[in-house]
């Protein structure tokens, strides 16, 4: 079976229908729709309200359709910017996964986005440590390296 053509679209979106969000190195994930898509102005993007269900317990989200490979503009179709797919049968989301985690074009795209991934949490973790360093002088004062001991 081809799964080129085959994709949920902004309009398929309707509560109770289940779909199958595929990525091929993070996997795939189940949701039930539980609302109609809703703009987020301070996103810029369309969201839904989702159920989550785990083998033990469920949880209600809310979710970027964009983020989940539905475009709400039609000509941005083909367009999906994190690698993921929506489907309507797990059977077809499988599908999708195996073929793309093969695609060299994927795996050069996965690379790079690891890459920026990896280069943005050293940032924050840099960001982290000066966030600590500035509440430790606020609250015990600076100290040389040597001087400083761990507060109890």
């Amino acid at each position: 079976m081809k799964t080129k053509n085959v994709r949920v679209k902004f309009q398929d979106i309707k509560t109770g229908r289940i779909i199958y969000v595929a990525h091929p190195v993070y996997g795939i994930e189940r949701f039930v729709i539980r609302s109609k898509p809703y703009f987020n102005p301070r996103v810029g993007s369309h969201f839904v309200k989702v159920e989550v269900r785990a083998k033990d317990f469920s949880f209600q989200d809310s979710r970027s359709l964009h983020d989940m490979g539905i475009p709400s503009n039609p000509t941005n179709a083909s367009q999906f910017y994190n690698g993921r797919r929506a489907f309507f049968k797990l059977h077809q989301a499988e599908e999708w996964k195996r073929k793309w985690i093969k695609d060299k074009g994927f795996q050069r795209w996965q690379s790079r986005h690891e890459q920026e991934t990896d280069y943005m949490l050293q940032g924050l973790h840099y960001a982290d440590s000066i966030m600590e360093e500035a509440w430790f002088n606020e609250h015990y004062g600076p100290q040389e390296e040597d001087e400083r001991e761990i507060m109890p």
